[in-house]
């Protein structure tokens, strides 16, 4: 993903054909706060990014289909062309984020406080229970959110690996 931003709206949600606004938020690693991640971190690959809150039921529900059908199918196919990233807006502890991992399998980066007002939020990619899904160039292919996809079913695999993959 291109460093081409958006300075768009602090909360309006990115739709299909914009430009991805820039995040900084730091990386869970292990139990700890690892270092700060960027939009620069992912240069050149499809940008999917899952948002969710660390104890959402519906996030907990569909995080091992993402992790499986999502994450481990690109980790695996195609991991030098697709970075999956998980963000938690929900603004939890490191321990509850870690919890969030443990229960869905995760192996994907997952971001830290991505929902706070500071600087380099995640607020206007859209709320928790959302994917959003960038070209190599920056430019929102997906956001189930913004595209009408209701809260609990906005997981559309088939939609999405069809975005990824072209």
């Amino acid at each position: 993903v291109s460093v081409l931003l958006s300075s768009g709206p602090a909360h309006a949600l990115l739709e299909p054909g914009q430009l991805v606004t820039d995040f900084a938020r730091a990386e869970l690693v292990g139990s700890s706060t690892g270092p700060i991640r960027t939009l620069a971190d992912y240069p050149g690959k499809v940008l999917v990014m899952f948002q969710f809150g660390y104890n959402c039921p519906v996030c907990i529900a569909d995080g091992p289909s993402f992790q499986t059908q999502i994450a481990q199918y690109y980790q695996s196919t195609a991991p030098s062309d697709v970075q999956v990233v998980g963000a938690d807006m929900w603004n939890g502890s490191n321990a509850a984020v870690v919890t969030f991992r443990n229960q869905i399998g995760a192996t994907f980066p997952l971001l830290l406080q991505a929902g706070t007002l500071s600087a380099g939020n995640l607020n206007g990619w859209g709320p928790w229970d959302n994917y959003v899904i960038a070209s190599p160039d920056g430019v929102v292919r997906f956001n189930a959110a913004a595209q009408g996809y209701a809260h609990g079913s906005r997981l559309d695999v088939p939609r999405m690996r069809a975005l990824i993959d072209s």
